[in-house]
């Protein structure tokens, strides 16, 4: 029985996150399908055919992404993967230095966890939420809300933690 399209893709591209993933435990799921992206035969010409083309795993290890752009306006995505069990990450973009607070807040209002409580230069960042509270203890399942504020902008996405 041959094997193609599809059905051998899946396993060997699994497999090549994997492995971008154990060089770099610090990258989140968006990160390494950038590099498997980017660093494929096809990355500068993209089709429905043949998508992006063959991964160079080796390539998306070394692989250090587009120079930083300073984003145009501060902006909280929603976290990822909601809902989520172990891990959810939480990205947002800064337009301009300044003080940040990120918190975890429960469906009563009750901070739960601070997760950011410093000043931080421009730029894009991404932060894990391991569904613990400030005394690193496991919180419940529920409806969580992750609050953003920065000078006089706030915004607040909803996350689904499931134990």
């Amino acid at each position: 029985v041959e094997k193609d399209g599809t059905s051998m893709s899946t396993p060997l591209v699994a497999a090549a996150a994997a492995l971008v993933l154990q060089a770099h435990p610090d990258w989140d799921p968006m990160m390494i399908r950038e590099a498997l992206m980017k660093t494929a035969d096809r990355a500068n010409s993209p089709d429905n055919e043949y998508g992006y083309g063959i991964i160079n795993t080796w390539e998306a290890i070394k692989y250090t992404g587009d120079p930083p752009s300073i984003p145009e306006e501060i902006e909280l995505y929603p976290a990822f993967p909601n809902p989520f069990n172990a891990t959810t990450t939480i990205r947002y973009d800064l337009e301009a230095d300044g003080f940040i607070s990120l918190t975890i807040i429960d469906i009563l209002g009750r901070k739960v966890r601070s997760l950011v409580n410093s000043f931080q230069p421009a730029g894009t960042y991404w932060i894990n939420w391991n569904g613990s509270n400030n005394q690193d203890q496991t919180v419940g399942t529920g409806i969580y809300f992750i609050h953003l504020e920065k000078d006089n902008h706030r915004d607040t996405k909803k996350v689904v933690l499931l134990r």
